[in-house]
């Protein structure tokens, strides 16, 4: 009998999946689904996941900017649950801490085009702009900047964990997933957020210190395995696992 479900990895799947696994009451637990919606128990009471909300990155990214005392914020995300959702939570936090956002820039996940959208930002006289989607989208979001200029030296770029990640400097428009030189360069400097490792009681508690090694050994074999099972038996087996699931 199946007592759970670990996974998936996407918000946009996991509140899709969420739905059924709740009206069956079986426990689903994600270790990378960041959507604030997930945190609603009335729709999702049994969807638990390992890494903290998207608002409290977005109010991670806002208080940065702060400190740093940017402000004149221009923001491009997609128009998708992970991406619109954590623009939402990032313009509440600015609101809350006094900072401007000049421009809100939205794409369909998967677009091939966004050249408008980043005329848009440029057009809004930003100089510090925040980028809230996954590794594909801000590979070609960034290809883009590059064209238009508005990356560099007198440009700063943020990103939320979903692109702050070495995936965005590969293009995987063709079959084959290559190194984007252009992205590369253009994304040095960038400042991203993503998960912290493990904290609190568990990790604290004498079983784990005198055990932690045998757990992350087990882990570890675990993940291996996996990556090396057929993915059309095994859907979603055979990929990179993001190692802060540990």
């Amino acid at each position: 009998p199946r007592i759970g479900v670990i996974g998936p990895a996407s918000s946009k799947v996991c509140t899709a999946v969420s739905f059924p696994a709740s009206w069956y009451e079986v426990p689903m637990v994600s270790y990378s689904c960041t959507s604030v919606t997930l945190s609603d128990k009335a729709k999702h009471p049994f969807f638990l996941r390992g890494v903290p909300p998207d608002d409290a990155q977005s109010a991670a990214l806002a208080d940065i900017m702060l400190d740093f005392g940017f402000d004149n914020i221009g923001a491009i995300s997609t128009a998708d649950e992970y991406g619109g959702r954590g623009i939402e939570a990032f313009r509440d936090a600015s609101s809350q801490i006094g900072l401007t956002i000049n421009r809100v820039e939205q794409f369909i996940s998967g677009a091939a085009d966004v050249s408008q959208q980043i005329t848009n930002l440029k057009d809004s006289e930003s100089r510090v702009f925040l980028s809230f989607m996954l590794a594909s989208d801000h590979n070609l979001v960034i290809r883009e900047a590059v064209a238009q200029e508005i990356v560099g030296e007198f440009y700063v770029w943020f990103c939320a964990d979903g692109c702050a990640a070495s995936d965005s400097f590969f293009d995987v428009s063709g079959e084959t997933r290559e190194l984007d030189q252009v992205v590369l360069d253009g994304m040095l400097g960038t400042l991203g957020t993503t998960p912290s490792g493990g904290r609190g009681p568990l990790y604290e508690s004498k079983y784990f210190r005198e055990n932690k090694t045998h757990i992350l050994i087990f882990l570890l074999a675990l993940l291996a395995q996996w990556q090396e099972l057929d993915p059309e038996e095994y859907p979603g087996a055979g990929k990179y696992v993001k190692r802060y699931i540990l």
